[in-house]
C-alpha cells in the first residue's frame, strides 16, 4: 500500500488560487457612490485585469476579510 496521499483536486485548486492572489497583492475595493467593485494591487495601486486572478478571488472562500 502506498503512503502517498490521494489526489485531491479541490485542495490543489485552493492552493493555486491562494498563491495567485498573494503573488498579485490583490485587494477588492468598493466605490461607494457608483456601487462598483474594483480589484487592485495594494502595493502599486494598479487595477488587476487578469482573468485568472479575478477567478481566484471570486471562486474560492478566503480566510481573510477587511
Amino acid at each position: 500500500m502506498s503512503k502517498r496521499k490521494p489526489h485531491n483536486m479541490r485542495a490543489r485548486l485552493e492552493r493555486t488560487c491562494r498563491a495567485l492572489v498573494s503573488a498579485n497583492h490583490a485587494a477588492v475595493v468598493n466605490i461607494d457612490p457608483s456601487g462598483q467593485q474594483v480589484l487592485l494591487n495594494w502595493k502599486n495601486l494598479k487595477q488587476i485585469r487578469a482573468r485568472q486572478v479575478v477567478d481566484a478571488v471570486c471562486d474560492i472562500p478566503h480566510r481573510w476579510t477587511i
